[in-house]
């Protein structure tokens, strides 16, 4: 009950007491007060949306965490892996970078798309145990375990939604193509909310769904995690894959200078030397056409959806039924006819969600009242799935690796890469021994595990043992021991191969994947660790690592007196005293409070408003005179001076955001004026063209009727030229074959010209007359 939490309370507890002080004050003008107060009740705003987005928060992580729990017990009840957990994210664009680089190399640099996918899943295993009697025993687990694909964007540079699709495509291909890991049937994505991530990605997948129906394998959920949460692990990789990267441009090759400067650099790079552990590097190239049209259809549905919800926590996918999928799912026909339903909630756990009905066909969005999620035996088992409690979850950290003999320390005999905590679990510390027992019809050999209580001498002895029956049986799996030599590919060799061509006419979003490498290096056994010395290991003042450092620093912080060390997990003290405080009626929480703010209200109110004008003629100032430019933190030294004793001034990332406003608008002002600007010289060149046409003629004139005069008319009526003129002008080219069109047209005034020197209303002007007299010369040639 957040109204009875102490700590809930406590904010208000404390700016209470500071309010107090503020209107108890003497040494503070009432304009300081008043200023005071107002920015005190925006802190109190800005905590509870503060509160509210760790409300949403907490259900979310509750709902993924009631996730990794469900397909813990799907994979012990079924033994065996049928769902797994991709979490998304786009690293930063990759810039070139070389061993050596010049000047001008340096400058001028175009990222690299590179987009990351971590799957997690859980595999089987008997994992021992010993029970009251200290007896060692056997019971069903599931071990978690985590793979990493990097996809490169080739030629293609663009992070949009269509891009994500191709990239969800591809990766689903390589995942079900992979003898390495189990056949997966369902998906669950999880992603933040970047715009790359949106609605309109969701009716993507549901049409990639319809094009692996046939292969058993399918989206079925989508999150979105709330606003920076959830991808510790997918931006971890990236720090990886960039040591690995700096690694690859350290490796020393003589008279050779190494760059990485292309997409396809790239993925070599991530894969040279068996490249990172436990990861797929996929070379990715879009066909942009194909996207264009799939984007083009399934729009009209994406702005029928924003009527309903604009931003969903989760999303359910039933699974693809309809003609569209019986014939061809890949063709733009097929998708144009498109069927599919969707259950969606704006936050995980919270509601009944609403169930949607969508038809591509029609261009329908359906809301579906009282019906069930699906139809299908497995989608009655999903629609369980929704409606089951998130209270009801199992702790996933339970199989976590048993801790170092005491006097020991794990460390890795090669860098990071190969510590790998996520090992079969036989291959910990435990009382067996392994007995051959015959073959199998397949002809691999069967091993039976039996428990021995006094063998506790013998682990090592076990261990290496195990060792062997490995490398004489690389594919043996029961014991989750695979041999480096004997694996996909081993370390010695990158992996990294080029595909087919064609592969990408088979899928639904046109994507081809240029070149891969395949799952590698993930059931190899631990490097054993370095045993070191007891006494060296207790020496922190000779250990230079970082959690030497931090065992100094804590110990000279708890002598020095200054800092007081007390548990983080236990509730502080402090909190007791807002017990005290009783909320008003509008004070207490209703339901519904931590609902998401609408778009630019999350952090409440800014203080900026008041203060524009002065940012503005900061920024006009710098624009005339280069040498008073001024950046955020002065123009904010800048207004304390001018407005000293006020509190409610703006912060860094306010000033910064309306700069970023004045100089877009800028931009677009320049840019609409030279639109007009071009379109006023655009007719200004029809209109002078048009005044120098030569096929206009004369029109009648008031007063005089010279040749000047009617150059000087703008519009002239277009007719053409009588043949009483063509018959002149032939007879004088009878005449005199060599008369130049200057003569004719002197001579030509002169017989129609009258006595008070005006010519007749259709008189034709003097280039239409040459112009017309040179085409007669020139027929007359001919004949």
């Amino acid at each position: 009950n957040w109204d009875n939490c102490n700590a809930c309370k406590f904010p208000k507890f404390v700016l209470d007491k500071i309010k107090r002080c503020v209107t108890t004050a003497t040494h503070i003008s009432n304009d300081q007060q008043r200023d005071a107060e107002y920015v005190i009740a925006e802190i109190e705003k800005r905590f509870h949306l503060y509160q509210g987005h760790i409300a949403r928060v907490l259900c979310q992580e509750l709902a993924i965490k009631e996730t990794h729990g469900r397909m813990r017990d799907k994979c012990i009840e079924e033994k065996k892996s049928t769902e797994c957990l991709w979490v998304l994210d786009w690293k930063m664009k990759f810039e070139a970078k070389g061993s050596r680089e010049t000047t001008s190399e340096h400058f001028g640099k175009r990222g690299i798309g590179w987009h990351g996918i971590l799957l997690i899943y859980y595999d089987y295993a008997l994992t021992p145990f010993r029970d009251e009697q200290g007896t060692l025993k056997w019971k069903d687990d599931a071990i978690r375990y985590m793979c990493y694909i990097d996809q490169i964007l080739d030629i293609d540079n663009k992070q949009d939604v269509s891009a994500v699709a191709s990239m969800i495509d591809a990766a689903m291909d390589q995942i079900n193509k992979e003898e390495k890991l189990p056949k997966f049937e369902r998906i669950l994505i999880q992603s933040d909310n970047a715009k790359c991530y949106s609605s309109l990605l969701s009716w993507h997948i549901a049409i990639i769904n319809g094009s692996y129906k046939n292969r058993n394998i399918r989206v079925s959920e989508f999150f979105h995690t709330e606003t920076q949460n959830g991808k510790g692990l997918i931006d971890a990789h990236f720090a990886i894959g960039t040591y690995h990267l700096i690694r690859f441009l350290k490796d020393k090759e003589e008279n050779k200078v190494k760059k990485i400067a292309t997409p396809a650099g790239l993925a070599m790079a991530l894969s040279w030397n068996g490249g990172i552990q436990n990861s797929i590097v996929q070379l990715v190239r879009l066909d942009r056409i194909k996207l264009q049209k799939i984007k083009s259809v399934l729009e009209p549905i994406n702005k029928k959806s924003s009527k309903y919800f604009s931003r969903v926590n989760h999303m359910y996918f039933a699974k693809p039924e309809g003609d569209w999928v019986e014939r061809n799912p890949t063709s733009i026909d097929s998708i144009s006819e498109a069927e599919f339903e969707v259950k969606v909630f704006a936050y995980s756990g919270i509601g009944d969600g609403l169930h949607c009905r969508i038809s591509v066909k029609r261009k329908s969005f359906e809301v579906v009242e009282g019906s069930s999620f699906g139809t299908s035996a497995d989608e009655s088992e999903e629609e369980k799935l929704i409606s089951s409690d998130i209270e009801d979850t199992i702790d996933i950290d339970d199989t976590a690796d048993s801790e170092p003999d005491e006097g020991f320390e794990n460390v890795c005999v090669e860098d990071e890469q190969n510590c790998d905590e996520r090992v079969k679990p036989l291959e910990r510390e435990a009382d067996f021994i392994i007995e051959e027992r015959g073959e199998f019809g397949d002809g691999s050999e069967e091993y039976i595990v039996q428990i021995n209580e006094n063998t506790d001498e013998l682990i090592e002895e076990i261990r290496d043992e195990l060792q062997d029956i490995s490398d004489e049986n690389p594919e043996l799996d029961n014991i989750g021991m695979v041999s480096r030599e004997n694996s996909i590919y081993a370390e010695t060799t990158s992996g990294y191969g080029f595909c087919d061509t064609l592969e990408g006419k088979n899928m639904v979003t046109g994507v081809y994947v240029v070149a891969r490498t395949k799952y590698q290096n993930i059931l190899g056994p631990r490097k054993k660790p370095k045993k070191i010395n007891e006494e060296k290991h207790n020496n922190l003042e000779s250990r230079k690592d970082v959690v030497a450092f931090c065992v100094r620093r804590a110990m000279f912080l708890i002598d020095s007196g200054e800092f007081k060390i007390r548990n983080g997990k236990d509730t502080m003290e402090e909190y007791k005293q807002a017990e005290s405080i009783r909320l008003l009626p509008h004070e207490r929480r209703r339901p519904g409070w931590a609902i998401r703010p609408k778009q630019g209200k999350t952090y409440g109110t800014m203080f900026i408003k008041e203060y524009k004008a002065d940012i503005e003629a900061y920024f006009s100032e710098g624009e005339k005179d280069s040498t008073k430019k001024s950046s955020p933190d002065i123009m904010i030294e800048r207004l304390k001076e001018k407005y000293a004793g006020r509190y409610s001034l703006p912060g860094y990332n306010e000033v910064r955001q309306l700069i970023s406003k004045i100089i877009k608008k800028r931009k677009e002002d320049e840019k609409k004026r030279k639109a007009a600007e071009k379109r006023r010289q655009k007719k200004e060149k029809e209109k002078e063209k048009d005044e120098h046409a030569d096929i206009l003629v004369g029109v009648k004139r008031s007063g005089s009727s010279t040749t000047e005069d009617m150059s000087r008319n703008k519009r002239r009526k277009r007719v053409v030229i009588s043949d009483a003129y063509i018959d002149t002008l032939k007879g004088l080219l009878v005449e005199d074959r060599r008369m130049k069109p200057a003569v004719a047209l002197r001579i030509f005034k002169e017989k129609y010209i009258d006595d008070n020197g005006k010519y007749p209303g259709d008189f034709p002007d003097d280039q239409r007359i040459k112009s017309k007299f040179s085409n007669i010369k020139n027929s007359f040639k001919i004949t």
